[in-house]
């Protein structure tokens, strides 16, 4: 197939797809990914999505490309909450290019909008969607469904440099993606201390400095964020995401979620039962 000459020996990998729902404005889960990239379509609603320190306002029909190292978050609008179809893709390795492990350049501009290719994005996100919802989805299929996805955003990617510069504090960042990265582990301020060899304070005040939010807030937000990415995405128990998150005590679990989300896990779960599909799907999610 032609677009495959545009690769090296092999096709992207699909990591994971998922539907994202915020509810109401909520605090930014800064995070970054050190070997992945996230292709995001706004299904519906608004929002913002800050990356690298860059604002972005979306809105339905929008589509992004966070690159891997790209320090980001998204926080939905209270009065028109986002729905969001993710995409998470692995083993990027273009063929006589620049940046080859990059999906498009980390100088490009990472927002698509009012774009003659939106259509066909979302629609082939849409039946990726589907094809992974199955029971033993095919998984070369769709790989070949998504390559030439890639090849087209390639190609249109609109080149800002110098707009991308990596303006997070390294070591910032490092702390922020190894919070991340062990969310449900028992992570305090005394552990970060010594993993990092520098006072709870500094990490403290690094983590404001750069991100507006202290470690163990930013822990919680982590937690919650799968939480709900759970309660949405798994059939797992209360108690079950509870102990996946990092949580030892569902009742403990349970009273900070409706603390943070204002609602409970089980209400919070039953919003969307009627909103997420358990059935294959049509492209018509996005509706």
């Amino acid at each position: 197939m032609l677009f495959q000459s545009h690769f090296e020996d092999h096709l992207p990998n699909i990591r994971r797809v998922h539907l994202d729902y915020n509810l109401t404005d909520q605090a930014y889960t800064f995070h970054l990914h050190k070997d992945v990239t996230e292709l995001v379509y706004v299904a519906s609603g608004s929002g913002i999505y800050m990356i690298n320190h860059q604002h972005f306002s979306v809105e339905k029909g929008d589509f992004l490309v966070i690159e891997r190292g790209f320090v980001h978050a998204g926080s939905s609008s209270a009065h028109n909450p986002m729905k969001t179809l993710v995409l998470v893709v692995s083993d990027v390795k273009w063929k006589n290019t620049e940046y080859p492990e990059y999906i498009i350049p980390p100088t490009a501009y990472p927002l698509i909008r009012d774009n003659a290719h939106i259509p066909y994005i979302s629609g082939t996100l849409a039946e990726i969607y589907r094809l992974m919802k199955e029971p033993n989805p095919d998984m070369d299929l769709c790989r070949l469904i998504l390559a030439p996805m890639l090849v087209l955003i390639r190609k249109h990617q609109k080149t800002t440099d110098p707009f991308w510069e990596m303006k997070e504090n390294p070591l910032a960042s490092d702390i922020l993606s190894y919070i991340y990265m062990n969310y449900d582990q028992d992570i305090t301020l005394e552990s970060l201390s010594q993993h990092f060899f520098m006072s709870s304070g500094h990490i403290s005040h690094l983590l404001q400095k750069e991100f507006g939010i202290s470690p163990i807030n930013y822990l919680i937000d982590v937690r919650f964020s799968k939480a709900k990415n759970l309660l949405i995405n798994s059939n797992l128990s209360i108690a079950e995401i509870a102990y996946t998150v990092g949580y030892n005590n569902p009742a403990h679990f349970t009273k900070l979620f409706m603390k943070r989300i204002g609602y409970s896990p089980n209400d919070y779960r039953m919003l969307h039962t009627n909103i997420v599909p358990d059935a294959p799907v049509t492209p018509n999610i996005f509706a």
